[in-house]
C-alpha cells in the first residue's frame, strides 16, 4: 500500500534520495504501521516525538492504510 510521509525539521534527512521537499510517497506493506514507516527510510524511534496520522496525533504504534499521510517531528 501507499502512504505520503511528511518529515520536518532534522528529520528530513531520512527522506529518499531524490526527494523534492519534505514529503515521499513509501510502499508500506498491508498491516504495517507508523514505526514500518519510520523504519523504511531510517528514522531512528528516539528522534520522533510528535506523529501525526492524517493530522490526528498518534503513538508510533498506530497502524497505517492506503493513502494515509504520516507527519513525523523531531523533538524541539
Amino acid at each position: 500500500m501507499t502512504v505520503r510521509v511528511k518529515l520536518f525539521g532534522s528529520l528530513k534527512q531520512y527522506l529518499p534520495s531524490g526527494t523534492q521537499g519534505r514529503q515521499a510517497a513509501l510502499e508500506v506493506p498491508t498491516g504495517g504501521g507508523v514505526r514500518d514507516v519510520m523504519r523504511l527510510i531510517g528514522v531512528p524511534d528516539e528522534a520522533a516525538t510528535v506523529i501525526l496520522v492524517n493530522g490526528e496525533h498518534v503513538e508510533a504504534d498506530a497502524g497505517v492504510k492506503e493513502g494515509d499521510t504520516v507527519s513525523v517531528f523531531p523533538p524541539i
